[in-house]
């Protein structure tokens, strides 16, 4: 944006095409497959932005162009086999792993 707050068109199209629809014209329930680290999941992207000021909040918020694997599916270069617990969290739910060295990882994982 410029400045003295004029937008020009050029500006607004090239961000239209290169992101692709703003979240407000998209179904905000609609439901996306994720590739994270090599595991599968879906999830809406309701869910997915459920806090407004996080890493994912912003990577689903329309506002950046998504990385995308072979299949389609949006891809988040993290450990899968601790999204799960981090999914659980984005719909109410705290689940704490019951391995140690998991606890321990997810730890590390949700502290950067």
């Amino acid at each position: 944006m410029e400045g003295d707050g004029e937008v020009h068109a050029e500006t607004i199209t090239s961000r239209i095409e290169d992101n692709g629809p703003r979240p407000e014209e998209d179904d905000v329930s609609e439901v996306l497959k994720l590739n994270v680290g090599g595991c599968f999941f879906t999830a809406r992207r309701e869910s997915l932005c459920r806090f407004k000021d996080s890493m994912l909040a912003a990577m689903f918020s329309g506002r950046f162009p998504l990385k995308k694997d072979d299949y389609g599916a949006c891809l988040i270069d993290r450990k899968g086999y601790l999204f799960r617990y981090i999914l659980d969290y984005l719909h109410g739910e705290v689940k704490i792993p019951a391995d140690q060295s998991t606890r321990i990882s997810l730890l590390e994982e949700i502290g950067r």
